[in-house]
């Protein structure tokens, strides 16, 4: 908990919301613990990094989400896409743009 409230979470709510997600689906327990969070805020202890790095950082938040959720689905794009409460099409040019596929 120390570590998600020293976070600055500059995507605001939705990150936070994408980590916590990301994290519950990675734990496969009822208990997330720190190995389950994002790299970023175990590494740099929740201390926020510099906007320099804000878009890649977002970018790489989104694409474990994005393969999170199609994990979680195995892979159902129907599922996966109802989930984040998105349309197939907009998943579709997610995988596309972030580069995922079932092996990477």
């Amino acid at each position: 908990m120390d570590l998600i409230f020293r976070h600055h979470w500059p995507g605001n709510v939705r990150e936070l919301e994408n980590v916590v997600e990301r994290s519950m689906v990675l734990a496969k327990a009822p208990t997330i613990t720190p190995e389950h969070l994002p790299a970023e805020l175990r590494d740099q202890g929740g201390v926020d990094r510099s906007s320099d790095d804000q878009p890649a950082h977002l970018k790489r938040l989104e694409r474990d989400h994005v393969r999170a959720v199609l994990d979680r689905c195995g892979w159902n794009k129907y599922r996966a896409a109802k989930v984040m409460g998105i349309s197939r099409s907009t998943l579709y040019s997610k995988i596309e743009k972030l580069g995922l596929s079932k092996v990477s």
